[in-house]
């Protein structure tokens, strides 16, 4: 059985100091600490190597832990160290949450280079076609791997813990460990007092039962624990997010910031569905829109016309900003210059509509529809179909609706050819009167 390094040992006698811990919870931390042989020599690598510094108590109760790259700092609750009404202590608790938050000390430079390419991504996408879906999608994939493989850390230390008193565990002794985190990799079926306990079908154990990160078992974590509800996963400021808001609140801050610096007229796409995103969730988690608070235009692209929408700076309040009406929309324009494009800012209308023609960009075309719906200006809406009709776009969108025609036509005279056969066969045969010609 390895021990503590004399450094990890003074990293968690120094663990005391912090405010509101108590000696009991020390003592408990550390008895936890080596009742895994794979914790503890987890725990010393990440202190030779410096990814551990500190230990101190989390600062608020929707998390089971965090880990601060910036500090080199873990982060537990008290409430797991301290000792039950019964006399016992949730060691599997302690030893899982330990092993999960190291490993992301352990992904810290993986992490890095994830956010590095996003603000490269994000900053092309602010300087060309203002579609963020791609650069966000990247980064919360990037996250999702990095919380498998916390996940996969976690398992081997608790299984570690339990092989240290029994040598040939079960899956039922594993999953009786820590049965609210172990149920993402464990099934239990029947009834009390006979349960039945199988292995994730998308997970693969190594002989000693331990979890290797192989691309399928990362995967199969992404899924079993990345991937929960919201009200199972519990994350954010509020305890109602799921990790792809939780970690997407923070992007989505990041573009907008890199939006307004390189447009006079900001606006951002982003494909919400397909991140899995809503905008309720990240305001409630808090978007951190910088030194300028107002809020910021976006497209949702899932739908067609892409839905528009404001994201609200949140980062205080972490409260919600129900969508707002067409008309309070347009208040909000006027109020605030920034909101409204180009055309609308120093002049009245008609003259602060721009001449849409056929090069015009699609976004440009869109507003001039629009103000063309809300003034009922039929000349600008009959020049936004032409312009449309005569643009690369609309000569593909027609080129492939003739070609769908043609399909259908096709289609149709080919059923119609099926029917007449049909029928042919379906006739019945006329039998007239048999004719005798008599000599």
């Amino acid at each position: 059985m390895p021990t503590l390094s004399h450094e990890a040992q003074v990293i968690i006698a120094a663990f005391e100091t912090q405010p509101g811990v108590t000696p009991d919870q020390v003592q408990n931390l550390r008895a936890s600490i080596e009742a895994s042989a794979a914790l503890i020599e987890q725990i010393n690598t990440a202190v030779k190597l410096g990814y551990l510094k500190q230990i101190e108590p989390i600062s608020h109760s929707h998390a089971g832990g965090e880990y601060d790259a910036a500090t080199k700092a873990m982060r537990l609750p008290l409430r797991i160290l301290s000792t039950r009404s019964d006399k016992t202590v949730n060691t599997g608790e302690v030893v899982f949450t330990l092993g999960h938050e190291l490993q992301h000390g352990f992904n810290h430079a993986t992490t890095v280079q994830a956010y590095a390419t996003f603000s490269k991504e994000a900053t092309q996408a602010a300087k060309t076609h203002h579609d963020y879906t791609a650069a966000i999608g990247n980064l919360i994939a990037a996250n999702r791997r990095d919380e498998a493989s916390a996940e996969i850390s976690g398992w081997n230390a608790i299984v570690s813990q339990i092989k240290t008193s029994n040598p040939t565990p079960t899956l039922a002794d594993i999953y009786n460990a820590q049965p609210t985190r172990l149920r993402d990799f464990i099934e239990q079926s029947g009834d009390y007092p006979v349960y039945v306990y199988a292995l994730q079908p998308n997970l693969t154990l190594n002989p000693d039962l331990t979890l290797s990160p192989t691309p399928a078992n990362l995967e199969a974590m992404g899924r079993n624990f990345f991937d929960k509800e919201p009200k199972e996963s519990a994350l954010g400021a509020l305890g109602k997010s799921d990790y792809a808001n939780y970690y997407g609140a923070w992007a989505i801050g990041e573009a907008a910031k890199l939006e307004r610096h390189y447009n006079r007229t900001p606006s951002i796409t982003v494909n919400l569905s397909q991140l899995h995103l809503s905008e309720k969730l990240l305001e409630e988690n808090g978007i951190d829109l910088g030194s300028n608070p107002s809020p910021i235009p976006y497209y949702d692209s899932s739908s067609l016309p892409p839905a528009k929408g404001l994201f609200q700076h949140t980062i205080t309040t972490h409260e919600h900003v129900l969508p707002i009406s067409a008309r309070a929309y347009e208040v909000e324009r006027e109020r605030n210059p920034e909101l409204a494009p180009p055309w609308q800012r120093e002049h009245a209308w008609p003259a602060r509509c721009p001449h849409i023609d056929k090069n015009s960009s699609i976004d440009d075309m869109f507003e001039a529809l629009y103000q063309a719906a809300i003034h009922k200006d039929d000349a600008l809406a009959r020049q936004v179909g032409r312009a449309y009709a005569q643009s690369d776009a609309g000569q593909l969108f027609f080129e492939q609706g003739h070609l769908f025609n043609q399909q259908q036509q096709l289609q149709e005279q080919q059923a119609e050819l099926v029917r007449q056969q049909q029928q042919v066969l379906q006739t019945p045969v006329q039998h007239g009167p048999v004719l005798t010609l008599s000599r």
